[in-house]
């Protein structure tokens, strides 16, 4: 009967251990690309509407996927004990199946590749989909909100340099633009960064598709490499989205280092034109 009840508890405190790594885990790796908010928003609020909506939708996601990664923590943790016997086995297990349900490596995890070969591609064929529809929903609201703010950002000077607004809301309206500008080009760069991995997780599906005993159809492979070459389409246009919006985010910073240096420094100031906009630098005159 002790020992009965020593088994059983052990077990409970190994499920609560698998669910604690899950939640360790999915910290790790929830808003990952969309990286954190350093914005303040006041003035410009439709500016960061698009990164705003975009970042509801990831949590809506990442809430959805720490479900998975619980349940598949406690699944792993219970198949470790299993196979092993001891905690330690528990342990691995739940980690290795807290990353499955985390998303991390799931199309080529246990679960997925031990389907039947029809939902195993429906699995592949909805990821690879969803994928590409997260990486251009990311480049639009990035884009959206940095032309937003390249629109502000060049009002603001305008109204600035004609006495609309004094030198304090300047600046206040100027660390709006800039924390914006680099928001938005810091997803951009955390999603370019990603793709890479994504696309070799694409070349490994199609690698163990063609070395599999039930061997897929070439009909079916061919759809896997036509959604990698759609994603892989999408992810080149990040270049040139980064470049545009990193030469914006630079023009603001600069406008913005201007103006603390004329502050401090009390020297008057005027506006240049710049390969990327207004730029706001002390006068030498």
């Amino acid at each position: 009967m002790f020992a009965t009840f020593i088994s059983l508890t052990q077990k409970k405190l190994i499920s609560a251990l698998a669910v604690l790594v899950a939640a360790a885990l999915l910290t790790g790796c929830a808003g990952q690309k969309l990286g954190k908010q350093t914005v303040t928003v006041k003035h410009y609020p439709e500016c960061y509407r698009p990164i705003s909506d975009l970042r509801k939708s990831a949590e809506a996601v990442n809430k959805a996927t720490a479900a998975g990664a619980v349940l598949g923590a406690i699944a792993g943790a219970a198949i470790g004990y299993a196979e092993s016997g001891n905690s330690r086995g528990a342990v691995i297990g739940a980690i290795s199946g807290g990353l499955a349900g985390a998303g991390l490596g799931y199309l080529i995890s246990n679960e997925v590749q031990s389907q039947a070969m029809a939902d195993r591609f429906r699995t592949y064929f909805e990821a690879m989909d969803m994928d590409t529809a997260n990486l251009k929903q990311a480049v639009a609201a990035a884009r959206i909100a940095s032309n937003c703010y390249d629109k502000q950002y060049q009002q603001l000077n305008r109204d600035y340099q004609r006495g609309r607004i004094g030198k304090p809301e300047m600046l206040e309206r100027l660390t709006e633009i800039r924390q914006g500008s680099e928001d938005a080009y810091t997803i951009l760069k955390n999603y370019a960064d990603a793709s890479a991995n994504t696309a070799k997780t694409y070349d490994e599906l199609i690698r163990i598709e063609r070395t599999r005993p039930d061997r897929a159809s070439q009909a079916m492979i061919n759809t896997i490499t036509r959604k990698k070459v759609a994603y892989n389409t999408q992810a080149r246009t990040l270049d040139s989205s980064i470049a545009l919006l990193e030469r914006r985010k630079n023009a603001v910073a600069r406008s913005h280092e201007a103006m603390t240096t004329e502050k401090k420094d009390g020297l008057p100031a005027t506006i240049v034109a710049g390969a990327s906009g207004l730029v706001f630098v002390p006068c030498t005159y």
